[in-house]
């Protein structure tokens, strides 16, 4: 009898094969290019639907825009097309309800919050608009979130000390004794905080500006318990500004 054949090698293990470098390189490549494609239409996308004459195709449109800004976003094609994305906000802002409104608003301030200083010239052009919504916008809600968007606008946008000043005047206006909502005036407190943040010691502690403690002081008397702690924690910042500027005039002599 004939020895068994040996057995056959297909039934052997065989070696892994590696795939080739440049295989490998190609998909990653399509991979990328599909992604950014597709983000890409979630972005163009959402400003057409931004646009759209039906309710519900905005809501949608805004809804889109926040998930790309908060997870896909493409920073490069937000930029580019900043211009269009600011006019649709505001196209889809005069046209929507409360709810619409405040959707917008928190939109836009994920538009300066992601791209800062690169949103500088775009939010200023428009802040004129916001600050005429902060006077007459009718619902106290809206006017509420218009003066939070204007205070995180002008910080992530990172402008001169001059403008930041002189938008904390406007903040001002907002939560003096004439203002009857108290939403509005701990909006506009706490935004004047903000913004105080971004300035040195002694800019902060010019005479117009102390002359809001006094303003923070009478606020404390307000009925509404907000007020009275977005108003101490002003005057906490005013505080800790002149003790800054006293311990650096005695660091300095």
């Amino acid at each position: 009898m004939k020895p068994m054949a040996s057995r056959n090698k297909s039934n052997r293990p065989g070696k892994a094969v590696a795939p080739s470098p440049s295989t490998s390189d190609d998909s990653g490549e399509e991979q990328e290019r599909n992604s950014f494609l597709r983000k890409l239409s979630v972005l163009e996308e959402s400003i057409a639907d931004l646009s759209s004459q039906h309710a519900e195709t905005r809501q949608r449109g805004l809804s889109n825009l926040q998930h790309h800004l908060r997870t896909d976003v493409l920073l490069s094609q937000v930029q580019k097309n900043l211009d269009e994305i600011f006019d649709a906000l505001f196209s889809c802002f005069h046209k929507g309800n409360v709810e619409n409104k405040i959707s917008v608003l928190v939109s836009l301030n994920l538009v300066v919050m992601t791209l800062g200083n690169h949103a500088c010239n775009e939010f200023f052009n428009r802040l004129p608009v916001l600050l005429e919504q902060l006077k007459t916008g009718g619902s106290d809600v809206v006017r509420s979130s218009v003066a939070e968007t204007i205070a995180i606008g002008v910080f992530a946008s990172s402008p001169l000390p001059t403008e930041v000043a002189a938008n904390m005047h406007k903040l001002a206006r907002h939560f003096c004794q004439a203002e009857e909502n108290s939403a509005v005036k701990v909006s506009a407190l706490k935004g004047w905080g903000l913004l105080a943040s971004l300035l040195p010691a002694n800019l902060l502690l010019t005479p117009k500006l102390m002359a809001m403690m006094q303003t923070f002081k009478l606020l404390l008397n307000d009925q509404d318990l907000d007020v009275k702690i977005a108003a101490a924690e002003n005057i906490a910042i005013m505080y800790e500004a002149r003790w800054r500027q006293e311990d650096r005039s005695k660091r300095s002599g």
